[in-house]
């Protein structure tokens, strides 16, 4: 995030995403994997909500930032301990 420039006229923000646009294939690659680790959050484990309600935000054009994510909620997945349920 760029500092504020104070006793300047405008500032502009940056541009939201510079990554190209996913093709459909990998957009159904992000729907899978966020349906996915959407029941297992649901049903028993908590802790990813945040991560999917970002990757659910971007899915409607979906771009390279949006693939980042997916692998990280992946190896995210991968490196938790299985969640028992008391």
């Amino acid at each position: 995030m760029e500092p504020p420039k104070y006793e300047q006229k405008s500032q502009y923000a940056e541009e939201e995403d510079k990554f190209p646009q996913l093709s459909k294939e990998e957009n159904v690659f992000i729907q899978r994997i966020k349906g996915t680790c959407l029941y297992y959050d649901s049903t028993v484990d908590s802790t990813m909500l945040s991560l999917l309600s970002a990757i659910a935000s971007q899915q409607s054009a979906p771009t390279g930032e949006t693939m980042k994510q997916v692998k990280y909620l992946l190896d995210y997945c991968a490196s938790q301990e299985d969640a028992i349920i008391p």
